[in-house]
């Protein structure tokens, strides 16, 4: 299967750790192209599903079988990393512009880095005036890129399974930091599932 998403607002997407002036940062590749990490997603995903069971009032055990329980209990599927749409072939196109007297000056990481992200700054307000010290810079990924990964399967999914995972994606809707804050909107789909959510749903209540 083919997890598909589409950023849809500016999304605080941090690595973890900072670089140089920038205090939260993005996961780039060796170019500087950005992906979203498998772990992430995963792990929204299961919460995702844990909501749907609780909303449904069925049992979460189904979740565990899906996702795995961290450390006892390894889940049906593995997630890889979602990387940009065409992904390969925009590589493969660097790889060979890199080469040319043209534009190797021009495809510094730097720039292809600025390309898909841009800064955003944050500080803490006391009594009107800027606190001291607080300044905060992130960089956040632009709207309207789509990142493929790919989702494998250990064993076939039952279609309660099948369809717990249907939903937990259908309903994915933010991801990163500050979601509450109007980042990191998205639109999230399962390319060729063949699933509905009257379908999904009437599956997991039978």
């Amino acid at each position: 299967m083919k997890l598909r998403i589409e950023v849809c607002s500016y999304t605080l997407l941090g690595s973890g750790e900072g670089s140089g002036l920038i205090d939260a940062d993005i996961v780039f590749d060796e170019f500087g192209i950005p992906y979203i990490p498998a772990r992430r997603v995963k792990g929204i995903l299961k919460e995702i599903a844990q909501e749907v069971c609780e909303i449904l009032g069925i049992s979460e055990k189904i979740v565990g079988k899906v996702f795995g329980e961290g450390g006892f209990l390894e889940g049906k599927l593995r997630f890889e990393n979602l990387y940009i749409e065409n992904y390969s072939e925009i590589k493969d196109e660097l790889e060979q512009l890199k080469n040319t007297n043209e534009w190797r000056n021009l495809l510094h990481r730097e720039n292809i880095v600025n390309y898909f992200t841009t800064l955003r700054y944050q500080t803490a307000i006391e009594s009107g005036v800027a606190k001291e010290g607080s300044l905060r810079t992130f960089r956040v990924l632009k709207p309207h890129f789509v990142f493929i990964g790919k989702i494998k399967r250990k064993d076939l999914l039952s279609p309660k399974e099948s369809a717990i995972l249907y939903l937990a994606v259908r309903n994915f809707k933010r991801i990163g930091t500050s979601r509450n804050r109007g980042y990191g909107e998205v639109n999230a789909s399962i390319i060729s599932d063949g699933m509905d959510t009257e379908k999904a749903i009437e599956i997991l209540l039978k």
